[in-house]
C-alpha cells in the first residue's frame, strides 16, 4: 500500500553506474522510507519508486543519481 504522503518518482542513475551503485540506490531508497516498484535494466539504469514527499531532495543529492522526476502519464 502506498502512503498518501508518498509520491511516485523515476530515479535515474548516472550512465556507467555499476551493480554496487544500483544496490546502494535500492538500499538508500528503502532507508528513507521508499519502495522500489520497478527497476529499469535496459536503456538506462534506474527505478520507479515511491518516496515520502519530504525525501525527494535527499535522493537528488546522491552521487550516483542523474535525475529524479515525478512519474506521470505522457501523451504523444
Amino acid at each position: 500500500m502506498i502512503d498518501s504522503l508518498d509520491s511516485t518518482y523515476i530515479v535515474a542513475l548516472k550512465q556507467g553506474s555499476d551493480a554496487k551503485q544500483v544496490q546502494e540506490a535500492k538500499s538508500d531508497i528503502q532507508a528513507v522510507g521508499g519502495k522500489v516498484l520497478h527497476e529499469f535494466k535496459v536503456g538506462m539504469k534506474g527505478f520507479v519508486v515511491t518516496l515520502p514527499d519530504d525525501q525527494y531532495n535527499t535522493m537528488t543529492t546522491k552521487d550516483y543519481v542523474d535525475f529524479v522526476e515525478a512519474d506521470k502519464e505522457m501523451h504523444i
